[in-house]
């Protein structure tokens, strides 16, 4: 259960980051980004919502016994999604893990960019918001369908992987699902890179397909919504172009008028 502990925290550590970042005081400077309370407190307490219907559903989840185990059969499985069941290795299930380590990482190297360093503040936030509506999710639907995971049907797997309590979350992909967010949100910015992003975010999907952790149809759904998330967040966030209000610390203020005749 200690992953479901690590989970919790870095729940808390996301949500704490955001209010960190709408308390700290607004620069003098043009940004096509605005971050306000009433906003990011809507965006996320409807995530703490979520969260907590994840952690209810959560607590309905048992383990299998090997008597289950043992009539389980892949041939109940839709043929589209049958070939997973032959795979397994943990070395590339460890791969996938760093992979998605380092497209989660990827979008902080937008703030190395001078002109996007001014909508640091605003950036971070969104980022956060990505990063919590990318992990509470796939775990809500996971807790939620408890479908079985391709490594328990076979039968060169080791028992005590299979009896896990991890071993009934399949749908979906939560790796596959961070990293598209994550490629996505990096690509707003950087046009250049999203080729490069969506294709490492691709090989993640890839690697839970051969570590026998996922399905196809999970980390088709996991791409989906982690697109859809990575996208939807900073549009939530766009700035009026028309006219603009900007604080500073010191309390001036700076307005700007687009007019057409």
């Amino acid at each position: 259960m200690w992953m479901r502990e690590i989970k919790i925290m870095r729940l808390i550590v996301i949500v704490f980051s955001i209010v960190e970042l709408l308390s700290s005081p607004l620069l003098m400077t043009q940004t096509q980004y605005r971050t306000t309370w009433l906003k990011d407190g809507l965006i996320v307490g409807g995530g703490a919502i979520v969260a907590l219907g994840t952690s209810f559903v959560n607590d309905t989840i048992g383990v299998f016994n090997e008597q289950e185990i043992d009539h389980l059969s892949k041939e109940n499985i839709n043929w589209f999604d049958r070939s997973a069941t032959n795979n397994y290795s943990e070395d590339l299930a460890n791969g996938s893990d760093i992979l998605v380590g380092l497209t989660m990482a990827a979008p902080f190297t937008l703030l190395l960019d001078d002109k996007i360093r001014n909508d640091g503040k605003s950036i971070g936030v969104m980022y956060l918001e990505t990063a919590l509506f990318a992990t509470i999710v796939p775990e809500f639907i996971k807790n939620s369908t408890k479908r079985i995971r391709p490594f328990v049907y076979n039968p060169l797997v080791p028992m005590e992987k299979k009896i896990s309590f991890d071993a009934q979350r399949s749908f979906f992909s939560g790796h596959t699902t961070w990293a598209f967010s994550s490629a996505v949100f990096h690509s707003r910015w950087k046009p250049y890179v999203w080729a490069g992003s969506l294709l490492t975010a691709s090989a993640v999907g890839f690697l839970r397909y051969q570590s026998g952790a996922h399905f196809p149809t999970d980390i088709l759904a996991g791409a989906m919504v982690g697109f859809v998330i990575g996208y939807v967040i900073p549009c939530l966030h766009k700035a009026d172009n028309k006219s603009e209000n900007i604080f500073s610390n010191q309390q001036s203020y700076q307005l700007h008028f687009a007019v057409k005749f």
